[in-house]
């Protein structure tokens, strides 16, 4: 299957819980952000993105897509830690009364989920797994695109079946022939 780019994702400007600030050292630098916290616990929010905000008590957009319930999607990320591979990602999934319905943790790289069809909203959340350091450039979400074939019935004239030069689309007849009322 292919794969169609639906947001590139980025760290974005730091906002009230969703970037864990304290102690930490952020550089924005031009294509990244490196992130730095010598006395940071392995299991901690680094950054979450939400796919819901409430603008009023936080002044902040949605930074995440909509997604189709039930569709596939590819999450690639282009981060780097010291130690090395010691970050993680969890997508949280969760239903209109905002209950964690489903939860899925990637590990590093490229992986595959299914976005839950009871679904509402979503949340990406990077999680120290050790690190003390991270070079985090963006995150990738794909959404696997579907073949373009489209059938589309024909008829045939029943006088000569086998001359294809009379085929005529069954859909586009009756605008042919000005008939729009059937």
């Amino acid at each position: 299957m292919a794969k169609r780019l639906l947001q590139k994702l980025i760290w974005g400007p730091v906002s009230s819980g969703t970037t864990y600030l304290y102690g930490s050292g952020i550089d924005y630098a031009e294509s990244a952000v490196i992130f730095e916290n010598l006395n940071f616990a392995s299991g901690k929010p680094i950054r979450k993105w939400r796919s819901r905000t409430n603008y009023q008590g936080n002044r902040t957009s949605p930074e995440l897509p909509v997604l189709e319930p039930g569709g596939n999607y590819w999450l690639e990320s282009e981060i780097r830690s010291w130690p090395e591979q010691c970050f993680y990602l969890q997508l949280d999934f969760y239903n209109r009364q905002e209950e964690i319905i489903d939860y899925k943790i990637l590990k590093v790289g490229e992986s595959q989920f299914n976005y839950p069809k009871n679904a509402f909203t979503y949340t990406i959340t990077l999680y120290s797994a050790g690190c003390r350091r991270l070079h985090f450039s963006h995150l990738n979400l794909y959404q696997e695109k579907e073949s373009s074939r489209l059938f589309i019935p024909t008829t045939r004239n029943i006088e000569n079946p086998f001359n294809t030069q009379e085929e005529v689309l069954t859909f586009i007849a009756p605008l042919l022939e000005g008939n729009l009322s059937d």
